[in-house]
């Protein structure tokens, strides 16, 4: 072969491989991200056979609830939609809930859930562990009854709440206490989206607080009128 043949051959061999390395940084194969609002796993870190907890919001829960798709990305990248439980419909608020269940065989490593609305395009993704040795989590923690998203934030913030445990479209009262022991009535808030628990008895709502509210530890308290079934949640507003 000639030098000037070798040398065209080098620069083809090199164009390949840049072309290559932008393809993958282009398309990557898994999404890496952390829980946020929008997105939640508790435990963060389980032995294989752990019970893992899920939910996302944002997808479209008007009366045409959109479908959405979620499965599990393995540390080499492949997928699962293996041992899926609780997954069901959107609700009026744009949430969706499943638990997932490690084999007893999973290799440890960072995995990662993913949920896509099938109308919307909305995708959330986030990572966890599958820890040999990990302590596991309580089978069901009292938090997985109730949860506010985000848990602390400014005067203005928007908070997501629901609550579990209520009877089939129950009646739910809900109002607020101030850091300084204020009762405040869901009817003098900006409470949005609570009307009754849907059937399986949950309740999802919406808090907007003001833009003047006070710093400090709030809480919300959910109660079933007809269940009495009662849950507090604990949220902060930060300076």
């Amino acid at each position: 072969m000639t030098h000037a043949y070798m040398h065209k051959i080098w620069i083809l061999s090199v164009a390949m491989i840049l072309g290559l390395t932008v393809s993958l940084m282009a398309f990557p194969h898994s999404v890496q991200a952390q829980p946020g609002p929008d997105i939640e796993v508790r435990p963060d870190v389980g032995p294989p056979g752990a019970l893992f907890f899920f939910f996302a919001t944002g997808f479209d829960g008007d009366d045409d609830k959109e479908e959405v798709s979620v499965w599990i990305n393995r540390p080499d990248g492949s997928t699962t939609t293996d041992n899926m439980y609780g997954l069901h419909e959107v609700t009026d608020t744009g949430r969706i809930d499943w638990r997932w269940e490690a084999p007893s065989d999973a290799p440890p490593g960072t995995w990662s859930a993913v949920a896509y609305g099938n109308e919307s395009d909305v995708e959330r993704v986030v990572t966890f562990e599958v820890r040999r040795g990990a302590a596991p989590a309580p089978s069901d923690p009292d938090r997985l009854e109730t949860n506010v998203q985000p848990n602390a934030g400014p005067a203005g913030t928007r908070f997501a709440f629901y609550a579990t445990g209520f009877g089939n479209e129950e009646d739910i009262s809900v109002w607020l206490n101030t850091p300084a022991g204020q009762v405040i009535a869901a009817d003098d808030t900006n409470v949005s989206k609570l009307n009754e628990s849907v059937p399986g008895g949950r309740a999802d709502w919406y808090w907007t607080s003001p833009p003047d509210a006070m710093p400090g530890t709030w809480s919300v308290v959910a109660h079933g009128q007809e269940s009495n079934v009662e849950h507090v949640i604990l949220f902060e507003i930060v300076p």
